[in-house]
C-alpha cells in the first residue's frame, strides 16, 4: 500500500463541514476516519489541536507497533510455509 493509496482511505469529518451562515454558532470537532463503504472513526471528536497532536502521535506509535508485529507474522509465515 502506498502512501497516496492510505491517504486516500482516510479522511477527516467536522461537524461544522456543512455549516452556513445562520446556523448556531459552535466549535468545531473533528474526527480522522476510514472511508471505505462507509466512514468508520478511528478518533473520537478532536475539539483542540493538542487533541489532534495527541491523537495523531498516539496513532503513529500504534502504527509502528502494528508495523513491528505485521513483519513477525510475514517471516514467520513465510517460514512455517517453506519448512513445511
Amino acid at each position: 500500500m502506498s502512501q497516496k493509496m492510505t491517504l486516500d482511505i482516510l479522511d477527516v469529518i467536522g461537524k461544522l463541514d456543512r455549516w452556513k451562515k445562520g446556523d448556531p454558532r459552535i466549535n468545531e470537532e473533528v474526527t480522522i476516519v476510514i472511508t471505505h463503504d462507509g466512514q468508520v472513526p478511528l478518533s473520537n471528536k478532536l475539539a483542540s489541536e493538542t487533541e489532534i497532536d495527541e491523537f495523531v502521535n498516539a496513532f503513529i506509535s500504534d502504527l509502528e507497533i502494528i508495523r513491528i508485529k505485521a513483519k513477525r507474522k510475514l517471516n514467520n509465515n513465510n517460514a512455517k510455509v517453506r519448512n513445511s
